[in-house]
């Protein structure tokens, strides 16, 4: 589901992102309305239970899930394919300077890399 289609959708959201918060202020100004939410510890792996406890709380809402690319492709392909995607664009404005920076697992000198 790309960000267009969330103009006046109730959608619950889920990420495990560091500061899920600039997540969550994306998918309302893309026009979502958040039916609720369920930040994850960043890098959490998710395992059965937490797709079980997800697609409940979409059902129970009666709402289609949201989440971040990272974490879509983090689910198993079955809860990934109930799952829509809110796309994202992750910008330096000075990538060399950030390539050392991070949470120690080497996601940001990746970054650097690619884009430097």
């Amino acid at each position: 589901m790309p960000s267009a289609d969330l103009t006046g959708r109730r959608v619950p959201a889920f990420a495990n992102l560091g500061r899920p918060q600039k997540f969550l202020a994306s998918l309302e100004e893309a026009g979502a309305t958040l039916a609720a939410t369920r930040p994850y510890p960043d890098h959490h792996l998710y395992g059965p239970a937490d797709e079980v406890t997800l697609a409940a709380e979409a059902s129970r809402l009666g709402a289609h899930l949201v989440t971040t690319e990272k974490d879509h492709v983090g689910v198993s392909p079955p809860f990934a394919a109930r799952a829509g995607v809110l796309p994202m664009t992750l910008a330096f404005a000075d990538a060399v300077a950030v390539a050392g920076v991070g949470c120690g697992c080497g996601c940001v000198a990746k970054i650097g890399r690619v884009l430097g």
